[in-house]
């Protein structure tokens, strides 16, 4: 009966003993994501509209919104919705917009629109 109990105890340490060992090998879980509505950059400017930020690594939720924006008359958009996730074993990340326009001005010089153009269609549209 002795070595019985004896047994019993010996399984019981070994189980407490390794636990906490597998435990720390599972390790934790980390997060990352980031949601831009709009982004664009030419000639070394950059420019991103309804950035979330980087999710931490904590996980959480993170989301902003820009309800109309006109870059310098050349582009326009509005109602720009941006968020990101991360709980449990996974994240998201969603972006969106309601319209993009760009657009030049009827006034302005043919040639001086023809060289806006080509500087337009330089930039990386990354929608």
């Amino acid at each position: 009966m002795n070595e019985k109990k004896a047994i019993i105890a010996i399984c019981l340490a070994a189980v407490l003993a390794f636990s906490p060992a597998v435990s720390l090998a599972q390790g934790t879980t980390t997060f990352s994501g980031e949601a831009v509505a709009l982004k664009a950059s030419a000639a070394g400017i950059s420019l991103a509209l309804s950035d979330t930020g980087a999710l931490p690594s904590s996980g959480g939720s993170l989301s902003t919104s820009v309800a109309s924006v006109n870059v310098l008359g050349l582009a326009s958009a509005d109602v720009l919705k941006s968020t990101t996730s991360g709980s449990g074993t996974s994240s998201q990340s969603q972006s969106s917009f309601e319209r993009f326009e760009r657009k030049f001005e009827r006034n302005i010089d043919c040639f001086i629109a023809q060289i806006l153009d080509e500087f337009m269609g330089q930039l990386r549209w990354d929608v």
